[in-house]
Parts: C-alpha cells; structure tokens; sequence
C-alpha cells in the first residue's frame, strides 16, 4: 500500500472510529483447571489462587485470557464506509498487535463462571504511521453483575489499516 493511501486511511479511521460500539458479544466459560494452570505459570502458589474449586478466585492476570480474546473477535468485524466503499478496520490482521491492558476488577471470578464482554471504541491516533486504538471491554457474569472493566490498546502498523 502506497504511503498516501495509508495517512489517507489512518486519518479516516481517526475521525470516524472513536465512540463506535463494537457488535456481538464474546462468551467465556472459566473452567478450574484452567484458572489453577494460568495462576501456575506465574509462580503463583497462593491458596486464594491454586486452592480447593470451592475456595479459588481467578488470579488478576487472568482477566487477559477473556479480554485479548474478545478484541480478536470482534475488532475485525467492524465495518465502516469510506468513500462509498465498506471496509475494515482492518485490511492485513497481521500487522495487528496488542500493545497494553489496565484492568479495574469489580467482583470475584470463579470456576463455572459464564462470562460475556462487550467492547467499545474510545480514542485513536497515529504516531510514526502506526495506528493505535483504545478500546473499551466491560465483562459481566452469568448474573449479569460487571467483574471486570478494560481498557486495551491494539495497534496496527503502516499498511495494516
């Protein structure tokens, strides 16, 4: 892709992409054995962690395994128009990245939870031609209660957009 097409495309998506409510929801079913192997990776042998399945909660770090998943199944499926023309958000994934998380975790997750996110758009710049988006996943249980809020950032480098 031509380097004017590109700064043409990174400013488009920097106008019309923030505030966009991605569609579609991504569903998480936690199961014990993994919480026990994601919490022993890292060397984690706190029992509130790598206890009895009646006792464990999800270690911090797990919040990963839901919301990275949740970005790569449904950022993709954004569709804009540019110029009469529906597109992509993006038009190569695989100069896609996921460059950060911060996490704000609300309510305990436990074995048997049945999670579902959500995600929205917040800013977007460029910086060196590489496109980065802030995004928005909010995930709830199967009681509908909010256990986790993130806030991503994925970028995407020149000629991915």
């Amino acid at each position: 892709m031509e380097q004017a097409q590109i700064e043409k495309n990174a400013k488009f998506l920097v106008k019309n992409l923030p505030g966009t409510e991605i569609k579609g929801s991504v569903r998480y079913r936690v199961r014990y054995n993994d919480l026990i192997n994601f919490a022993k990776c890292y060397g984690i042998t706190d029992p509130k962690y790598v206890g009895s399945e009646d006792e464990i909660v999800a270690f911090p770090a797990f919040a990963n395994a839901f919301t990275v998943k949740t970005l790569y199944n449904l950022i993709p499926a954004i569709k804009l128009e540019q110029e009469g023309v529906t597109r992509m958000v993006f038009t190569n994934p695989g100069k896609a990245l996921h460059a950060s998380q911060e996490y704000e975790f609300i309510k305990d997750i436990r074995p048997g939870d049945k999670l579902v996110s959500t995600a929205s758009i917040g800013k977007v710049w460029v910086k060196n031609l590489r496109l980065f988006v802030e995004t928005f996943v909010e995930t709830k249980n199967q009681d509908g209660d909010v256990v986790v809020k993130g806030t991503l950032i994925f970028t995407i480098a020149p000629g991915g957009y």
